[in-house]
């Protein structure tokens, strides 16, 4: 699935109210889109387009590998609109910008080191791992498909994904008895890939 396709099915789910920042300073050709939040869809979404490509190219004989990857932020978050045509002069206020800054990481992870991202895998900032940022207790992420009742749920593209927060116990539990545990805690508290930082630790 090509750039334009993938581009077209975000369009179907998410409209047309968005903004592309192109990667100037890699060679792997991943983008970054900022869907705005509208009546119809009240998040801050970001989501990528090239992984689907680069993970053909750089990963053909692997399975279960993630896609393009989203992530949700609620709209009361304080995304300053100037800022926001400057992708990078957001990251001036850590508390407002780690989401993004993770998924602009995270985007071009796997093929800067050759190490594959799977769906089900977790991802930990440092080791030992520590918070995010001073406005939140989550320290890893869960990469797994959104949830059918999230905003993402109806996109219909293979593999895609989200960056799922998650707490330093929760993400002990997916080491010890594997994602699905994870997954079915999320499932069974109505849990979403919104970006909720009050959401209580489920392990």
């Amino acid at each position: 699935m090509i750039k334009k396709n993938i581009i077209e099915q975000y369009e179907k789910v998410l409209g047309k109210n968005y903004r592309i920042f192109n990667d100037l300073n890699s060679s792997f050709d991943i983008d970054i889109i900022y869907f705005y939040p509208h009546k119809l869809n009240p998040f801050h979404i970001f989501v990528t387009v090239g992984r689907t490509v680069q993970n053909k190219l750089k990963f053909p004989n692997e399975s279960n590998l993630c896609g393009e990857l989203g992530i949700v932020l609620p709209g009361s978050w304080p995304i300053n609109m100037t800022y926001i045509m400057f992708l990078e002069d957001i990251y001036d206020d850590v508390n407002v910008s780690w989401p993004i800054a993770w998924l602009k990481y995270i985007s071009t992870y796997s093929y800067e080191s050759c190490n594959p991202i799977f769906i089900g895998d977790t991802l930990t900032n440092g080791y030992p791992m520590v918070e995010f940022a001073s406005n939140t207790t989550f320290s890893a992420f869960f990469v797994y498909y959104p949830s059918n009742l999230g905003p993402l749920g109806k996109i219909e593209i293979r593999d895609f994904s989200c960056l799922w927060p998650i707490h330093s116990g929760e993400y002990e539990l997916v080491q010890e008895s594997g994602f699905n545990t994870l997954r079915k805690l999320f499932v069974d508290n109505g849990s979403n890939e919104i970006m909720d930082l009050n959401r209580h630790n489920l392990s």
